[in-house]
């Protein structure tokens, strides 16, 4: 992948993506916004929403008031928009089991999805199914996690860590391994991150609940680039100080996702 490239996928997808927050209070700092994972923004049929993890969604929830804000590569981030939770409409599959299902979409209150809609991209599931349906499908040769990471920390000895609070836009290569399906017809992989051998991993993300696994082609074109996948938990560290993500896949995005959504017609 040539560096051009590169730069073109990454503002291609940081527009697809968004980070949420919640409302916490602290008899220290009093109230504040923090990171409450990451999502991406999607469209079924007349729905317009972000799809994430089911988790971040009730954590969302048990907050009073929640919030978005969005990353673009070179640029500040964007201010926060904050709006009540009670304004959310959320569909949630599991959440509570580390193993899964952990799967959730949320419709925003209409003044933040009419600003998504004029300064992103959403996702859309119909175009996407057209092009696959009518053709043979390209070869999408890249698998590359994109989601907003709130923290990072590195483990640097049993009673030092390093945390570094961050509110950045990542977009990480990776390969995934290991697809199954469930007996409730959700499926999962593991995705495991491609780190540059010559700089430091972190020991952990934080924010990356949520978060869009693509698999991208060879060009920026809507038909070469493919959802995969929604990551949802990461693994413990194992004996190469290294970790696997889990993810619900492509089965479960493209149809227990839309089958939710029509056997709860009209409650989101």
């Amino acid at each position: 992948m040539s560096e051009s490239f590169e730069t073109e996928i990454l503002y291609t997808l940081a527009s697809y993506t968004i980070g949420f927050q919640k409302e916490v209070t602290d008899e220290r700092y009093g109230r504040n916004m923090t990171p409450c994972g990451s999502g991406v923004l999607v469209q079924i049929g007349p729905i317009k929403g972000v799809l994430t993890a089911a988790h971040v969604l009730i954590e969302l929830q048990k907050a009073r008031t929640a919030g978005i804000f969005t990353v673009k590569p070179g640029r500040e981030r964007a201010p926060s928009i904050e709006f009540s939770t009670e304004r959310m409409r959320c569909l949630t599959q599991g959440g509570a089991n580390a193993e899964g299902p952990d799967l959730g979409i949320v419709r925003l209150p209409l003044e933040v999805e009419q600003y998504l809609t004029a300064e992103h991209l959403f996702y859309n599931f119909d175009i996407r199914n057209s092009n696959a349906a009518g053709q043979k499908e390209p070869p999408l040769s890249y698998e590359i996690l994109a989601g907003v990471v709130s923290e990072k920390s590195q483990l640097k000895s049993i009673t030092n860590v390093s945390r570094v609070d961050t509110h950045s836009m990542d977009i990480v290569g990776g390969r995934s391994s290991n697809l199954v399906e469930a007996n409730d017809g959700f499926d999962y992989f593991e995705f495991e991150v491609h780190h540059n051998q010559n700089v430091l991993r972190p020991s952990t993300y934080g924010g990356l609940s949520g978060s869009a696994i693509w698999k991208i082609g060879d060009t920026n074109s809507v038909n070469d680039r493919l959802v995969f996948g929604i990551a949802i938990r990461e693994s413990s560290l194992d004996a190469d100080g290294k970790r696997k993500i889990r993810c619900h896949g492509p089965q479960s995005v493209y149809c227990r996702l839309p089958d939710l959504l029509k056997s709860n017609h009209g409650t989101i």
